[in-house]
Protein backbone atom coordinates (compact mmCIF):
# COMPACT_ATOMS: atom_id res chain seq x y z
CA UNK A 1 0.00 0.00 0.00
CA UNK A 2 1.53 3.15 -0.94
CA UNK A 3 1.57 6.83 1.08
CA UNK A 4 -1.12 7.95 -0.65
CA UNK A 5 -3.77 5.11 -0.27
CA UNK A 6 -2.97 5.08 3.37
CA UNK A 7 -3.52 8.28 4.00
CA UNK A 8 -7.09 8.38 2.07
CA UNK A 9 -7.56 5.43 4.00
CA UNK A 10 -7.16 7.24 7.44
CA UNK A 11 -9.41 9.76 6.01
CA UNK A 12 -11.84 7.71 5.54
CA UNK A 13 -11.78 6.07 8.84
CA UNK A 14 -11.61 9.30 10.80
CA UNK A 15 -14.45 10.52 9.02
CA UNK A 16 -16.52 7.50 9.80
CA UNK A 17 -15.38 7.73 13.59
CA UNK A 18 -16.36 11.14 13.92
CA UNK A 19 -19.72 10.60 12.81
CA UNK A 20 -19.77 7.79 15.29
CA UNK A 21 -18.92 10.14 17.96
CA UNK A 22 -21.53 12.67 16.70
CA UNK A 23 -19.41 15.28 16.89
CA UNK A 24 -20.95 18.99 16.91
CA UNK A 25 -20.16 21.63 14.64
CA UNK A 26 -19.47 24.29 16.99
CA UNK A 27 -16.15 24.64 19.32
CA UNK A 28 -17.57 25.18 22.82
CA UNK A 29 -16.87 25.30 26.74
CA UNK A 30 -20.13 25.13 28.12
CA UNK A 31 -20.29 24.84 32.31
CA UNK A 32 -23.38 22.60 32.28
CA UNK A 33 -22.64 19.43 34.61
CA UNK A 34 -22.53 20.46 37.82
CA UNK A 35 -18.76 21.18 39.22
CA UNK A 36 -18.22 24.82 41.04
CA UNK A 37 -19.02 27.03 38.34
CA UNK A 38 -23.25 25.87 37.97
CA UNK A 39 -24.68 29.34 37.30
CA UNK A 40 -22.16 30.21 34.64
CA UNK A 41 -23.63 30.43 30.85
CA UNK A 42 -22.46 28.85 27.90
CA UNK A 43 -19.36 30.39 26.93
CA UNK A 44 -18.24 29.70 22.88
CA UNK A 45 -13.98 30.29 21.69
CA UNK A 46 -15.44 31.77 18.57
CA UNK A 47 -17.32 34.74 21.39
CA UNK A 48 -13.74 35.06 23.18
CA UNK A 49 -11.27 38.20 23.16
CA UNK A 50 -8.39 36.82 21.52
CA UNK A 51 -5.15 37.96 20.12
CA UNK A 52 -3.21 35.23 17.78
CA UNK A 53 0.59 35.71 16.67
CA UNK A 54 2.47 33.64 14.64
CA UNK A 55 6.36 33.25 14.43
CA UNK A 56 7.50 30.86 11.47
CA UNK A 57 11.12 29.75 12.07
CA UNK A 58 13.24 27.43 10.14
CA UNK A 59 11.10 24.06 10.72
CA UNK A 60 9.04 24.93 13.55
CA UNK A 61 6.30 27.47 14.09
CA UNK A 62 5.14 29.21 17.37
CA UNK A 63 1.34 30.31 17.43
CA UNK A 64 0.54 32.44 20.58
CA UNK A 65 -3.02 33.26 21.51
CA UNK A 66 -4.11 35.66 24.22
CA UNK A 67 -7.13 35.28 26.44
CA UNK A 68 -8.53 37.77 29.18
CA UNK A 69 -8.20 37.07 32.35
CA UNK A 70 -12.05 36.11 33.48
CA UNK A 71 -13.21 35.41 30.04
CA UNK A 72 -14.59 32.04 31.39
CA UNK A 73 -15.78 30.77 34.22
CA UNK A 74 -12.74 30.22 37.38
CA UNK A 75 -10.02 31.44 34.79
CA UNK A 76 -8.30 33.34 37.17
CA UNK A 77 -4.75 32.85 38.66
CA UNK A 78 -4.64 31.16 41.77
CA UNK A 79 -2.47 32.26 44.73
CA UNK A 80 0.88 30.93 45.43
CA UNK A 81 -0.12 29.82 49.12
CA UNK A 82 -2.42 27.47 47.42
CA UNK A 83 0.38 26.72 44.38
CA UNK A 84 2.60 25.44 47.13
CA UNK A 85 0.16 23.48 49.03
CA UNK A 86 -0.80 21.61 45.88
CA UNK A 87 2.22 20.75 45.15
CA UNK A 88 2.49 18.29 47.69
CA UNK A 89 6.13 18.48 48.37
CA UNK A 90 7.97 18.91 51.15
CA UNK A 91 11.11 20.72 50.50
CA UNK A 92 12.70 24.41 50.61
CA UNK A 93 12.85 26.95 47.87
CA UNK A 94 16.19 28.52 47.07
CA UNK A 95 14.52 31.83 45.63
CA UNK A 96 11.08 32.72 47.07
CA UNK A 97 8.56 31.43 43.30
CA UNK A 98 6.33 34.84 44.96
CA UNK A 99 9.33 36.91 43.36
CA UNK A 100 8.20 35.88 39.99
CA UNK A 101 4.72 35.59 40.00
CA UNK A 102 4.41 34.43 35.96
CA UNK A 103 6.81 31.52 36.39
CA UNK A 104 3.45 29.20 36.93
CA UNK A 105 3.89 26.53 33.48
CA UNK A 106 1.38 24.77 32.23
CA UNK A 107 2.40 21.74 29.63
CA UNK A 108 0.19 19.97 27.46
CA UNK A 109 2.02 18.06 25.06
CA UNK A 110 0.50 15.88 21.36
CA UNK A 111 2.56 12.97 19.82
CA UNK A 112 2.97 11.02 17.31
CA UNK A 113 2.10 8.23 19.18
CA UNK A 114 3.16 5.10 21.49
CA UNK A 115 6.01 4.51 19.46
CA UNK A 116 8.71 4.11 21.93
CA UNK A 117 11.96 5.99 21.85
CA UNK A 118 10.25 6.88 18.20
CA UNK A 119 7.81 8.90 19.72
CA UNK A 120 8.09 13.02 18.84
CA UNK A 121 6.27 15.74 20.78
CA UNK A 122 4.96 17.50 17.61
CA UNK A 123 2.93 19.88 19.32
CA UNK A 124 3.64 21.45 22.42
CA UNK A 125 1.35 23.95 24.34
CA UNK A 126 2.90 26.29 26.84
CA UNK A 127 0.63 28.67 29.07
CA UNK A 128 1.62 31.35 31.17
CA UNK A 129 -0.71 34.27 32.76
CA UNK A 130 1.72 37.45 31.41
CA UNK A 131 0.64 40.93 31.66
CA UNK A 132 -2.95 40.94 33.21
CA UNK A 133 -3.72 37.89 30.71
CA UNK A 134 -3.09 34.42 29.72
CA UNK A 135 -1.03 33.69 26.95
CA UNK A 136 -0.84 29.62 24.93
CA UNK A 137 2.30 29.00 23.51
CA UNK A 138 1.93 26.29 20.85
CA UNK A 139 5.27 24.93 19.45
CA UNK A 140 4.38 23.14 15.80
CA UNK A 141 6.71 20.63 14.53
CA UNK A 142 6.46 20.79 10.74
CA UNK A 143 9.80 19.02 9.81
CA UNK A 144 11.61 16.24 12.09
CA UNK A 145 14.52 17.23 11.37
CA UNK A 146 14.46 20.05 12.84
CA UNK A 147 13.26 19.12 16.00
CA UNK A 148 16.67 20.10 18.57
CA UNK A 149 15.95 23.71 16.98
CA UNK A 150 12.08 23.67 18.24
CA UNK A 151 13.12 22.11 21.85
CA UNK A 152 15.75 24.45 22.31
CA UNK A 153 13.85 27.74 21.50
CA UNK A 154 11.21 26.41 23.94
CA UNK A 155 13.61 26.37 26.34
CA UNK A 156 13.95 29.99 27.00
CA UNK A 157 10.41 29.47 28.68
CA UNK A 158 11.61 27.28 31.45
CA UNK A 159 12.39 30.63 33.61
CA UNK A 160 14.56 30.03 36.57
CA UNK A 161 11.80 28.89 39.49
CA UNK A 162 9.29 27.69 37.06
CA UNK A 163 6.41 25.47 38.84
CA UNK A 164 4.92 23.42 36.28
CA UNK A 165 1.16 22.49 36.24
CA UNK A 166 0.74 19.27 34.23
CA UNK A 167 -2.19 16.64 33.97
CA UNK A 168 -0.17 13.46 34.11
CA UNK A 169 2.60 14.74 33.08
CA UNK A 170 4.98 13.46 35.46
CA UNK A 171 4.21 10.11 34.20
CA UNK A 172 4.07 11.20 30.24
CA UNK A 173 4.67 14.76 29.16
CA UNK A 174 8.16 15.08 31.52
CA UNK A 175 9.51 12.02 31.16
CA UNK A 176 8.85 12.01 27.06
CA UNK A 177 10.11 15.84 26.65
CA UNK A 178 13.16 14.79 28.62
CA UNK A 179 13.72 11.79 26.47
CA UNK A 180 13.60 13.60 22.89
CA UNK A 181 15.98 16.18 24.34
CA UNK A 182 18.53 13.48 24.99
CA UNK A 183 17.72 11.41 21.92
CA UNK A 184 18.50 14.47 19.97
CA UNK A 185 21.84 15.45 22.12
CA UNK A 186 20.35 18.18 24.18
CA UNK A 187 21.28 19.04 27.90
CA UNK A 188 18.21 19.01 29.97
CA UNK A 189 19.70 20.67 32.69
CA UNK A 190 18.02 23.61 32.41
CA UNK A 191 14.69 21.75 32.20
CA UNK A 192 15.67 20.08 35.73
CA UNK A 193 17.18 22.91 37.41
CA UNK A 194 14.88 25.78 36.91
CA UNK A 195 11.92 23.70 37.52
CA UNK A 196 11.00 24.42 41.18
CA UNK A 197 8.25 21.91 41.74
CA UNK A 198 5.42 19.84 39.91
CA UNK A 199 1.60 20.29 39.82
CA UNK A 200 0.24 17.31 38.31
CA UNK A 201 -3.55 17.54 38.19
CA UNK A 202 -3.68 14.29 37.75
CA UNK A 203 -2.85 13.17 40.80
CA UNK A 204 -5.04 15.11 42.96
CA UNK A 205 -8.02 14.11 41.26
CA UNK A 206 -7.23 10.59 41.75
CA UNK A 207 -6.92 11.45 45.36
CA UNK A 208 -11.04 12.07 45.50
CA UNK A 209 -12.16 9.53 44.11
CA UNK A 210 -14.10 8.19 41.41
CA UNK A 211 -17.74 9.86 40.71
CA UNK A 212 -19.74 7.24 39.42
CA UNK A 213 -20.57 9.54 36.51
CA UNK A 214 -17.24 10.95 35.73
CA UNK A 215 -13.70 9.14 35.11
CA UNK A 216 -10.31 10.30 35.66
CA UNK A 217 -9.55 12.49 32.29
CA UNK A 218 -8.70 15.83 32.01
CA UNK A 219 -11.82 16.77 30.08
CA UNK A 220 -14.19 14.68 32.68
CA UNK A 221 -12.03 16.09 35.45
CA UNK A 222 -12.82 19.60 34.44
CA UNK A 223 -16.54 18.78 33.78
CA UNK A 224 -16.43 17.42 37.53
CA UNK A 225 -14.83 20.49 39.45
CA UNK A 226 -15.17 22.91 37.37
CA UNK A 227 -18.43 22.41 35.23
CA UNK A 228 -16.95 23.01 31.65
CA UNK A 229 -17.92 20.50 28.36
CA UNK A 230 -16.57 20.53 25.13
CA UNK A 231 -18.06 20.15 21.68
CA UNK A 232 -16.26 19.55 18.06
CA UNK A 233 -13.59 18.31 19.83
CA UNK A 234 -10.89 15.32 18.30
CA UNK A 235 -10.48 12.57 19.76
CA UNK A 236 -7.30 11.74 20.91
CA UNK A 237 -6.21 8.20 19.34
CA UNK A 238 -6.98 10.17 16.15
CA UNK A 239 -3.96 12.54 16.85
CA UNK A 240 -0.71 10.96 15.43
CA UNK A 241 -2.89 10.04 12.42
CA UNK A 242 -4.04 13.46 11.63
CA UNK A 243 -0.14 15.02 11.81
CA UNK A 244 0.89 11.66 9.39
CA UNK A 245 -1.62 13.28 6.92
CA UNK A 246 -0.30 16.59 7.69
CA UNK A 247 3.36 15.10 6.94
CA UNK A 248 2.26 13.55 3.38
CA UNK A 249 0.42 16.18 1.92
CA UNK A 250 1.51 19.44 4.35
CA UNK A 251 -2.08 20.54 4.80
CA UNK A 252 -2.05 22.60 7.95
CA UNK A 253 -6.19 23.08 7.83
CA UNK A 254 -6.31 18.81 9.15
CA UNK A 255 -4.28 19.70 12.45
CA UNK A 256 -6.71 22.87 12.82
CA UNK A 257 -8.90 20.61 15.62
CA UNK A 258 -5.40 19.24 16.87
CA UNK A 259 -4.44 22.87 17.71
CA UNK A 260 -7.76 23.74 19.25
CA UNK A 261 -7.59 20.49 20.97
CA UNK A 262 -4.21 21.69 22.49
CA UNK A 263 -5.11 24.76 23.74
CA UNK A 264 -8.43 23.60 25.07
CA UNK A 265 -6.63 21.03 27.16
CA UNK A 266 -4.20 24.14 28.92
CA UNK A 267 -7.38 26.17 29.59
CA UNK A 268 -9.17 23.26 31.46
CA UNK A 269 -5.97 22.45 33.23
CA UNK A 270 -6.18 26.34 34.25
CA UNK A 271 -9.89 25.86 35.59
CA UNK A 272 -9.19 22.79 37.07
CA UNK A 273 -6.16 23.93 39.12
CA UNK A 274 -8.57 26.77 40.26
CA UNK A 275 -11.10 24.94 41.29
CA UNK A 276 -9.11 22.17 43.07
CA UNK A 277 -7.71 24.83 45.00
CA UNK A 278 -10.86 25.62 46.12
CA UNK A 279 -12.09 23.01 47.04
CA UNK A 280 -8.81 21.81 49.26
CA UNK A 281 -8.50 25.14 50.89
CA UNK A 282 -11.68 27.16 51.19
CA UNK A 283 -13.38 24.53 53.47
CA UNK A 284 -16.44 21.90 52.15
CA UNK A 285 -19.25 24.15 51.83
CA UNK A 286 -17.83 24.74 48.40
CA UNK A 287 -18.51 21.46 46.86
CA UNK A 288 -22.07 19.27 47.54
CA UNK A 289 -19.85 15.96 46.14
CA UNK A 290 -19.42 13.31 48.84
CA UNK A 291 -16.78 11.73 46.86
CA UNK A 292 -14.87 14.98 46.33
CA UNK A 293 -15.07 15.54 50.21
CA UNK A 294 -14.26 12.35 51.38
CA UNK A 295 -11.06 12.49 48.90
CA UNK A 296 -9.88 15.97 50.22
CA UNK A 297 -10.68 14.33 54.37
CA UNK A 298 -7.98 11.32 53.46
CA UNK A 299 -5.70 13.95 51.73
CA UNK A 300 -5.59 16.04 54.80
CA UNK A 301 -5.52 12.96 56.80
CA UNK A 302 -2.31 11.69 55.36
CA UNK A 303 -0.85 15.31 55.90
CA UNK A 304 -1.50 14.29 59.54
CA UNK A 305 -4.24 17.55 59.90
CA UNK A 306 -6.88 15.27 61.74
CA UNK A 307 -9.19 18.31 62.28
CA UNK A 308 -8.62 19.61 58.74
CA UNK A 309 -9.59 15.73 57.68
CA UNK A 310 -12.67 15.20 60.30
CA UNK A 311 -14.03 18.58 58.92
CA UNK A 312 -14.19 17.28 55.27
CA UNK A 313 -15.52 13.74 56.02
CA UNK A 314 -18.53 14.64 58.07
CA UNK A 315 -19.37 17.12 55.61
CA UNK A 316 -19.10 14.02 53.53
CA UNK A 317 -21.46 11.89 55.57
CA UNK A 318 -23.90 14.37 55.22
CA UNK A 319 -23.90 14.70 51.66
CA UNK A 320 -23.87 10.81 51.32
CA UNK A 321 -26.71 10.64 53.63
CA UNK A 322 -28.79 13.98 51.13
CA UNK A 323 -28.12 12.26 48.48
CA UNK A 324 -29.30 8.59 50.14
CA UNK A 325 -26.32 7.22 48.56
CA UNK A 326 -25.01 3.78 50.70
CA UNK A 327 -22.09 1.60 49.06
CA UNK A 328 -18.30 1.38 49.15
CA UNK A 329 -17.62 4.80 49.29
CA UNK A 330 -19.98 6.13 52.04
CA UNK A 331 -18.84 3.06 54.05
CA UNK A 332 -15.29 3.52 53.99
CA UNK A 333 -16.02 7.31 54.59
CA UNK A 334 -17.62 6.23 57.95
CA UNK A 335 -14.79 3.77 58.59
CA UNK A 336 -12.64 7.06 58.22
CA UNK A 337 -14.85 8.95 60.10
CA UNK A 338 -14.65 6.32 62.86
CA UNK A 339 -10.95 6.51 62.98
CA UNK A 340 -10.74 10.32 63.31
CA UNK A 341 -13.38 9.76 66.53
CA UNK A 342 -11.13 7.28 68.06
CA UNK A 343 -7.66 9.26 67.99
CA UNK A 344 -9.47 11.98 69.51
CA UNK A 345 -10.54 9.77 72.14
CA UNK A 346 -13.99 9.78 71.08
CA UNK A 347 -14.14 5.77 71.39
CA UNK A 348 -18.34 5.74 72.28
CA UNK A 349 -19.12 7.84 68.51
CA UNK A 350 -16.56 5.83 66.93
CA UNK A 351 -18.24 2.57 68.55
CA UNK A 352 -21.88 3.76 67.08
CA UNK A 353 -19.86 3.96 64.03
CA UNK A 354 -19.04 0.46 63.90
CA UNK A 355 -22.18 -0.81 65.21
CA UNK A 356 -23.96 0.95 62.34
CA UNK A 357 -21.68 -0.94 59.85
CA UNK A 358 -22.35 -4.27 61.12
CA UNK A 359 -25.78 -3.72 61.16
CA UNK A 360 -26.38 -2.27 57.70
CA UNK A 361 -23.87 -5.87 56.99
CA UNK A 362 -21.46 -3.58 55.26
CA UNK A 363 -18.57 -4.19 58.09
CA UNK A 364 -15.14 -5.94 57.54
CA UNK A 365 -13.39 -7.52 59.60
CA UNK A 366 -11.48 -4.71 61.21
CA UNK A 367 -14.76 -3.10 62.14
CA UNK A 368 -15.44 -6.26 64.48
CA UNK A 369 -12.20 -5.26 66.20
CA UNK A 370 -12.12 -2.13 66.68
CA UNK A 371 -15.87 -2.51 68.34
CA UNK A 372 -14.36 -5.50 70.00
CA UNK A 373 -11.92 -3.46 71.90
CA UNK A 374 -13.67 -0.50 72.60
CA UNK A 375 -16.27 -3.58 75.09
CA UNK A 376 -12.95 -4.32 76.15
CA UNK A 377 -10.77 -1.05 77.04
CA UNK A 378 -14.08 1.41 77.11
CA UNK A 379 -16.83 -0.63 78.82
CA UNK A 380 -14.54 -3.47 80.20
CA UNK A 381 -17.33 -6.12 78.83
CA UNK A 382 -15.05 -8.90 77.99
CA UNK A 383 -18.10 -11.09 77.06
CA UNK A 384 -19.40 -8.93 74.38
CA UNK A 385 -15.66 -8.42 73.25
CA UNK A 386 -15.29 -12.26 72.23
CA UNK A 387 -18.27 -12.76 70.68
CA UNK A 388 -17.50 -9.55 68.46
CA UNK A 389 -14.27 -11.30 67.74
CA UNK A 390 -15.80 -14.79 66.81
CA UNK A 391 -18.21 -12.67 64.45
CA UNK A 392 -15.46 -11.48 62.78
CA UNK A 393 -13.76 -14.59 62.38
CA UNK A 394 -17.09 -15.94 60.89
CA UNK A 395 -17.47 -13.21 59.00
CA UNK A 396 -13.67 -13.38 57.46
CA UNK A 397 -14.94 -17.20 56.71
CA UNK A 398 -18.12 -16.81 55.11
CA UNK A 399 -16.91 -13.86 52.54
CA UNK A 400 -13.20 -16.49 51.97
CA UNK A 401 -10.92 -13.67 53.67
CA UNK A 402 -8.05 -14.06 55.41
CA UNK A 403 -8.47 -13.97 59.55
CA UNK A 404 -6.42 -11.32 60.68
CA UNK A 405 -3.69 -11.98 62.98
CA UNK A 406 -5.30 -9.26 65.39
CA UNK A 407 -8.35 -11.25 65.59
CA UNK A 408 -6.66 -14.68 66.75
CA UNK A 409 -4.36 -13.19 69.02
CA UNK A 410 -7.46 -11.38 70.83
CA UNK A 411 -9.65 -14.27 70.78
CA UNK A 412 -7.01 -16.32 72.63
CA UNK A 413 -6.19 -13.06 75.07
CA UNK A 414 -9.57 -12.66 75.87
CA UNK A 415 -10.19 -15.95 76.34
CA UNK A 416 -7.50 -16.69 78.76
CA UNK A 417 -8.91 -13.35 80.58
CA UNK A 418 -12.36 -15.60 81.00
CA UNK A 419 -10.62 -18.17 82.15
CA UNK A 420 -9.01 -16.39 84.83
CA UNK A 421 -11.50 -14.57 86.22
CA UNK A 422 -13.72 -18.45 86.24
CA UNK A 423 -16.24 -17.73 83.72
CA UNK A 424 -16.31 -20.51 81.57
CA UNK A 425 -17.69 -20.11 77.95
CA UNK A 426 -21.19 -20.58 77.66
Amino acid sequence: MTNREIVEKLRTLIKQMEAKDGISPKDSYSPDLGGLSKDYEQVFYEDLDVRTTIETHCGFTVYTTSYNMGCFPLFYPVDWETVLFLLEEERSFGTDPRDNPDNLLFLDVETTGMLGAGTVCFLIGLGRWKDGGFEVLQYFLSDRDKEPLMLEHMLAHILDGTILVTFNGKCFDVPLLTNRFIMNGLHVDSLATNVLGHIDLYSLVRKLGRHPVYGYSLQESAARFVGTTRSDDISGHLIPALYFIYEQDQDISVLERVFTHNRLDVLDMVGLLRALGRIYLEGPEVCDDPFTLSGVGRFYLRKGNVGGAKEYMLAAEDQFAVGGIRGRASEANMRQVATLLRKEGNWADAATIWKDLIQQDAAIAEDYLWLARYYELVEADIETSIQLVEQGITWCTKNQKRVPDALMSRKRRLEKLLSKKGRPRE
